[in-house]
């Protein structure tokens, strides 16, 4: 019974566009007998995309160019100063921003340093925040504590992080808490 209900469905559907696809084919033929390449083009622009407003030669001739930008005085140019733009970009970093250009930064990790787990949190001086995020992360216990150890945070595949511990073999993938 459902075999004879698909059937009939399948027929109904075919028999229901097929007079769409016999005006289609008409149309195609016109458009391939026209010589001129403009013309051609407008005629399937029409024809296959008929939700957009299609452009004559002539509209796109009268169209006004877009107004420009006034241009600047070269004496009117604020020079910016690097050592703030060093600032503020280590101060995004590994924040979501796509004019982040810098591909690692260097700091001091505050405290003593035992080693990590599974999401453990490893605050910086400079006042960012780390979490680990690897699913793999492997505690780490070192025999002996870190004081101030520097650490670099460097970018990684797909936008990811890796957290290296200087005096650690391995690194660590995480992703920054704070804002």
């Amino acid at each position: 019974m459902r075999y004879y209900i698909f059937i009939a469905a399948l027929l109904v559907c075919l028999t229901s566009t097929a007079p769409n696809h016999a005006e289609t084919g008409n149309a195609v033929n016109h458009c391939i007998s026209i010589n001129n390449d403009t013309e051609r083009l407008l005629c399937y622009d029409r024809l296959f995309r008929p939700h957009k407003d299609v452009k004559t030669p002539e509209a796109v001739k009268t169209e006004k160019e877009p107004a420009k930008a006034p241009v600047r005085s070269a004496s009117s140019a604020v020079t910016p100063d690097h050592s703030s733009r060093d600032q503020i970009r280590e101060n995004n970093f590994g924040k979501v921003i796509h004019e982040d250009a810098t591909d690692s930064i260097e700091s001091i990790l505050a405290g003593n340093f035992k080693g990590w787990g599974r999401n453990s949190v490893f605050v910086l001086e400079n006042g960012q925040t780390w979490r680990a995020v690897s699913s793999n992360a492997r505690t780490k216990k070192l025999p002996k504590a870190l004081i101030k150890p520097k650490v670099t945070i460097s970018r990684g595949a797909f936008g990811s992080y890796n957290l290296k511990i200087e005096g650690v073999r391995g690194k660590l993938k995480v992703r920054r808490v704070d804002d």
